[in-house]
């Protein structure tokens, strides 16, 4: 799943909207906006007699008998036609002069009725509990009072006794008369290095000391909510309509009856509502300063919080419980005393849910009976000890003594100590109730009944006896992976609607273990939800200070509804989802190699798709001591469970055949239950964060380690004993930092998994992948377009700067001077900016292989390297069917004559051995690194069909096997530390993870790469005393994975003799370039790029025909749609047009409107200056030898008589007398045998469909483009030129002579 949907994702569409139609108003051009994000499309003249302030609109349509009928959305796109609004002439003003940011701040203390805080002589006196703080809400300019009943009212305190009462700005206690207290500027911004914590700083003042006693009381009391608004007055918001009045949620904050997620939701909806000229924050006063001043007066300065900062001291209740019994317990067969010790609740209910479902009794027989130590004697399935512990048991000590009377389970030793099971099953008190109370949470929270849970717990306790018999269930040599009836209890079995998981699995048998081994995983939606509804302090009932949420922004997880009610009905629309990560899905995910012995299909999703070895080896967990992931679960095995006879259910096992993968979710007793919310649509993902399985005991030895210290104590002999107690001092934080760094550890270092608060609920904390993943194509929404400088810039400054810690500073560099050594994915995301240069003191050699390296070496190189990524699959391959079948014991081996023909394997693993976790993460973490060195190379075969080999034909561009691909992009990409900072008018809605792009004609050459994306990760308002408000965001850059590399490989073989003869010598191909002219191949190249160019919308859309000789172009296209064909003499020329003139005397075959033919050349404008001066980009021009011609910039004179509007004008009627260009280099170029422009013809590109504007401007950028890339000193013979005059040839399909030092 690409996590630019649902984590990083562009601006909202409002957002979006209200930046172009203000860029639109402010900049001078005729445009019209279309769509939802309101897409600013240029019109063909933008700057050419602008009458954009009209109140009228265009509506395209048609006279009926029933009067004017408008044009329908597929009419208008039939007839090319597009519905053009116009904007109010009093738009400009607004939006440049008249508005102001209105600021205000309200409090969320109420006044108790005893107190002594208020006046008791005057009607102040009657304002107790909320009353005080709606009339002493501050506003900006240092005013109070407004409009509505929740602000005071206007008194100026100039008069009077009674006047000015309220505002305690009368004369009194030696004070004259003094102005109202407010608010003189703020910023809110946001503070951690994610952009997840917003905090403001509210800079105000008041005038006196009864003044700053009631505004102490209000604003500057730590832990008390605070509400902070502000936004412009007036506004233009999205329908092009002016808002005089602004907004506000004051009549919700002072509702006692709402709570965090109903005024966050009010605020949400006001900025959607106000087209992001309003925003607003709720949280808690953090800290406060006030300073007296001489004139008696006070500056005071409050600091806001989001309600979310709290999780770094989140602390609940503590309970005094008694420590979980282990094998140590039992001393010379006596039970020891039960020692107790102070928890809190969190790590309450944690022990409480392993002491009820990982006794210490069955551990105990599980682990160490038929074991060579141990012996079992009078044993009975623990089952049927203590059964089911539901609601029908009364007292679980009772239970106990029943059954340790009645029925001896016991274990001896070989020294005939007897350990009591029963005993050490004993669940106490304490815990039983704590896994009641999970119970009736899961209730809740699912909305199902008792008789439902009791339902999926059947055959918990049970572990069946076939379990102890035999070995590892191998049936002879010939057969090296038998399962036997044992292997059938192997598995998972999951419980408590999918939230619970048991796994049962074999590892190698020794003297004092049985090999089996059993592990309980609890699910992260289930501790969400423990921690939001049973252990985080309440500010209301049943309502938490601050929560965690598994599902994407501004969605609920929870309502309070009854179990028996039934999940309720939510938007089939718009269904709720949990957030995923950026695994890729078996259908998404191109492997280097196929599975050995050809092709191999898989159905998947009801669509047969090509898998590979590789395919998904990736992005799961290899350690189950930590977690389990998902997308796992659907590869792990079942557990089955025995009959009444202890024999494998026959139709269990009938079912178990064939059913591995998806299938198997459709069974009735499916391990994966998506759903643990109250309500019915949320759509299912095999990749939510929610779903991901911890294990229990990683958690509590986590937890333990960050909430608990050792301490001594001496007991009464005086020998010294270590006990534990809590920490004064711990963070949740901290331990749901280590909690998931530890899953990225298990994953292999795959994921980034990081605690991010909700930018717009502030209270509500979420786990996400920073992994930046994904393509233009996942994309709902456009990615909003920046431009920092020009007509159309709204940013008032921009900044970019570089942010590179130590490390990454290293590996940059590392990368820069020897950048065949390193492979990792910040460097090889950073290689995009060293594209045109090089380190002057690195041999050429090591210059990225993209450059005089012989092939060969090229081809070696990358087989040695397959091969070595082949060899670990294979290893991790076989951990991963270990672990899908959970047995790991050394002797299961699938492939016995493989694996003795694998060198690798049995240097690694051993002949008959099994990796560890530990090892197979590191694996998985060097497989990343060889994956992304080798997709970053082009590979045996060009794409899926197996048919064409990168050999150096033109089939293969000229490209090898093993020579590194430019610009390659992949799957997951690094947000690397080069930033971009932009300060625009103040708008609401932009936030930390958005993603959005910067205009690439703006930026240096390094940055001019379409897949570049700047991530949002740091965004500040201010509010200055002024009354502006500006808001500030910084961007990380990182990449879209639209160039990723497409090819395979089958089954490479011994590297080729390559000789220079075989693939021509370079004499061959400087003889092929001097006389195969490519001034009309260079057009086709611009002219195929713009096509290609994705940035503009609407986008480029021609259809064009290419060709090598420009009256061959012109002849195919004039008539061909995508271009207009106009007359050179009547027609103002403007950038990017095409200009077709004579050479050697032929004028008939270039003159408008044609036919075609004979000796021309043609350039591409572009740029006109406002003095009429036009700039050309052509090929085969500035050279007098052979060989010596290039790509080169010329320039000539418009009409001088003629007006120039808009950079536009008329061709000259005659060329200047001293030569045809104003910029000749020693008479080469000149007049003589070339034939004026305004004699030939022009070719001018647009657009078809909906937009038929002018978009042929981005030819003449991407021609400007190219000549800016070609060297100074280049010509079409420099080796440096090679490799740009063969993309020119390819474009027009007649690509040159190979010659082994040919780069790619």
């Amino acid at each position: 799943m690409a996590t630019i949907k649902g984590i990083f994702e562009p601006f909202y569409s409002y957002v979006q909207k209200q930046l172009n139609i203000r860029r639109w108003i402010i900049s001078n051009v005729n445009a019209f906006i279309t769509g939802k994000e309101g897409t600013l499309n240029l019109m063909e003249n933008p700057f050419e007699e602008s009458k954009r302030f009209s109140k009228d609109k265009m509506i395209w349509g048609e006279d009926t008998k029933e009067g004017f009928r408008e044009y329908t959305s597929k009419e208008l796109e039939d007839k090319e036609l597009t519905n053009i609004q116009k904007i109010n002439p009093h738009s400009f003003y607004k939006l440049t002069t008249e508005k102001q940011c209105m600021i205000r701040m309200a409090s969320g203390v109420d006044v108790r009725s005893d107190n002594d805080l208020l006046d008791t002589d005057n009607p102040e006196m009657f304002y107790v509990g909320p009353r005080l703080a709606a009339e002493w809400i501050l506003n900006g300019g240092g005013t109070m009072g407004g409009p509505n009943e929740y602000y005071t009212q206007d008194i100026v305190g100039t008069g009077g006794e009674e006047e000015g009462i309220n505002l305690r700005n009368q004369a009194k206690e030696g004070y004259g008369i003094v102005p109202s207290p407010g608010i003189i500027d703020a910023e809110i911004s946001t503070k951690s290095e994610d952009g997840s914590l917003r905090e403001a700083k509210v800079n105000f003042v008041c005038h006196n000391k009864r003044q700053l006693e009631i505004l102490e009381a209000l604003y500057m009391r730590p832990g008390y909510p605070i509400l902070l608004e502000w936004g412009w007055v007036p506004f233009i918001n999205n329908n092009f309509e002016v808002n005089n009045e602004g907004y506000n949620v004051l009549p919700e904050f002072f509702n006692s009856t709402s709570d965090f997620d109903v005024l966050n939701d009010e605020i949400r909806s006001r900025k959607e509502e106000s087209s992001g000229n309003y925003d607003g924050f709720i949280g808690f006063c953090k800290n406060f300063s006030f300073k007296a001043r001489e004139d008696g007066g006070f500056d005071c300065t409050t600091s806001i919080i989001a309600q979310a900062e709290i999780l770094g001291s989140l602390k609940s209740t503590t309970k005094r419980v008694p420590k979980l019994q282990t094998f140590d317990d039992i001393k010379d067969g006596v039970p020891r005393i039960f020692d107790f010790e102070p928890v809190d609740e969190f790590l309450y209910y944690l022990r409480a849910i392993k002491a009820n479902l990982d006794r210490a009794g069955d551990a105990i027989w599980i682990e160490k009976t038929e074991t060579e130590n141990y012996q079992q004697t009078i044993y009975k399935s623990p089952e049927t000890n203590l059964g089911y512990l539901g609601d029908a048991i009364e007292y679980i000590d009772e239970q106990i003594t029943k059954a340790t009377t009645n029925q001896p389970y016991k274990i001896v030793d070989n020294e005939g100590t007897v350990i009591d099971q029963n005993y050490l099953n004993s669940t106490q008190k304490d815990y039983f109730f704590g896994w009641k109370d999970i119970q009736k949470l899961i209730k809740d929270v699912a909305k199902v009944n008792q008789k439902k849970l009791n339902e999926s717990f059947k055959g918990f306790y049970h572990y069946p006896d076939l379990l102890k018999k035999g070995g590892f269930g191998r049936k002879g040599d010939k057969t090296p992976y038998g399962l036997d009836k044992r292997n059938n209890y192997l598995g998972f079995d999951s419980f408590f609607e999918g939230t619970i998981l048991k796994e049962l699995s074999l590892e190698d048998k020794t003297q004092d273990s049985s090999g089996i081994k059993k592990k309980i995983f609890v699910r992260w939606d289930l501790i969400c939800q423990i921690l939001n509804k049973k252990t985080t302090p309440k500010y209301k009932k049943n309502t938490a200070l601050t929560e965690l949420t598994y599902l994407h922004p501004n969605q609920p997880t929870y309502h309070k509804g009854k179990p028996e009610e039934g999940k309720i009905l939510n938007d089939k629309e718009n269904p709720l989802s949990y957030i995923e990560y950026s695994y890729r899905g078996w259908d998404e995910t191109k492997g280097l190699f196929r599975n050995v012995g050809g092709s191999k299909k898989s159905k998947i999703k009801g669509k047969n798709v090509a898998t590979y070895k590789d395919t998904g080896i990736l992005g799961g967990s290899f350690d189950t001591n930590i977690c389990l992931m998902p997308h796992q679960i659907n590869e792990m095995q079942q557990v089955l469970l025995n009959d009444k006879e202890g024999e494998v259910n026959s139709e269990n096992y009938k079912n178990r055949e064939g059913k591995k993968g998806l299938d198997i979710l459709e069974q009735k007793d499916a391990l994966f239950q998506p759903n643990f919310t109250s309500f019915k649509h949320v759509e299912k993902t095999e990749q939510g964060i929610g779903y991901v399985y911890l294990n229990l005991d990683f958690l509590i030895q986590t937890y333990e380690k960050t909430v608990l210290e050792e301490y001594k104590v001496s007991d009464t002999s005086g020998e010294t004993q270590y006990k534990r107690r809590l920490k004064k001092e711990y963070s949740f934080l901290d331990f749901a930092t280590q909690i998931w760094n530890g899953v990225n550890d298990a994953c292999g270092g795959y994921y980034d998994f990081g605690l991010h608060t909700e930018h717009e609920r502030p209270h509500v904390a979420r786990v996400i992948d920073f992994t930046f993943s994904g393509k233009s194509e996942n994309l709902e929404r456009d990615i909003f377009q920046f431009d920092p400088q020009g007509l159309l810039a709204l940013a008032r400054e921009a900044t970019y700067s570089s942010k590179l810690d130590a490390d990454f500073s290293s590996a940059i560099s590392i990368a820069a001077q020897a950048p065949n050594e390193i492979h990792s994915l910040e460097a090889l995301s950073f290689k995009a900016f060293h594209k045109n240069i090089k380190n002057r003191f690195t041999d050429s050699l090591f210059d990225d292989q993209e450059r005089n390296i012989m092939i060969t070496e090229a081809y070696g190189d990358y087989t040695s390297s397959l091969k070595d990524y082949e060899n670990m699959v294979d290893s991790l391959n076989l951990y991963i069917k270990k672990m899908n079948v959970s047995n790991y014991e050394s002797g299961l081996v699938w492939d016995r004559t493989a694996f003795k023909e694998n060198a690798y394997l049995k240097e690694s693993i051993g002949y008959e051995g099994s990796i560890s976790p530990s090892t197979a993460t590191s694996m998985a973490k060097e497989l990343e690194i060889q994956r992304i060195k080798l997709q970053s190379r082009y590979p045996e075969f060009t794409d899926d069909n197996g048919k064409q080999r990168y050999d150096g034909t033109p089939a293969a561009k000229g490209h090898y096997t093993g020579q590194y691909r430019k610009d390659t992009t992949h799957y997951r990409n690094a947000i690397i530390p080069l930033t971009t900072t932009l300060t625009i008018d103040g708008i609401s809605g932009i936030i930390p993870l958005n993603i959005f792009q910067i205009n690439s004609e703006k930026l240096p050459k390094g940055y001019q790469n379409p897949n570049i994306t700047f991530v949002v990760k740091t965004e500040s308002q201010k509010i200055t005393a002024g009354q502006d408000w500006t808001t500030t965001f910084t961007g990380y850059l990182s990449l879209l994975n639209d160039n990723p590399n497409k090819g395979k490989n089958e089954e490479l073989k011994t590297p080729p003799t390559i000789q220079e003869k075989e693939l021509g010598s370079r004499d061959l191909y400087n003889e092929y370039v001097t006389n195969t002219a490519w001034s009309a191949c260079f057009i086709s190249y611009c002219v195929q790029e713009a096509v290609k160019y994705g940035g503009m919308n609407p986008p480029l859309t021609f259809n064009h025909k290419d060709s090598w000789k420009h009256t061959n172009y012109f002849q195919k296209n004039k008539d061909f749609g995508g271009f207009k064909h106009l007359d050179p003499k009547t027609t103002k020329i403007r950038k990017g047009d095409i200009l077709l003139h004579g050479r050697g005397g032929n004028i008939k075959g270039v003159k408008y409107p044609g036919p075609y033919s004979g000796t021309s050349h043609a350039n591409i404008v572009t740029s006109i200056k406002n003095d009429g001066t036009v700039s050309v980009v052509g090929g085969n021009m500035g050279g007098s030898g052979e060989g010596t011609q290039g790509l080169r910039k010329r320039t000539f004179k418009l009409e001088p008589s003629a007006p120039i509007l808009g950079n536009i004008g008329f061709l000259a009627p005659e060329p200047e007398e001293e030569g045809f260009y104003l910029d000749n280099i020693a008479g080469k170029n000149t007049r003589v045998g070339l034939g004026s422009y305004r004699e030939g013809s022009i070719l001018r590109g647009t657009s078809v469909g909906l937009n038929p504007g002018y978009n042929g401007e981005i030819i003449g950028n991407k021609a400007k483009a190219e000549y800016d890339a070609w060297g100074k000193d280049w010509t079409e013979l420099s080796i440096e030129a090679e490799e740009t005059i063969r993309k020119y040839y390819n474009a027009a399909k007649i690509p040159p002579p190979q010659i082994y030092t040919f780069a790619n």
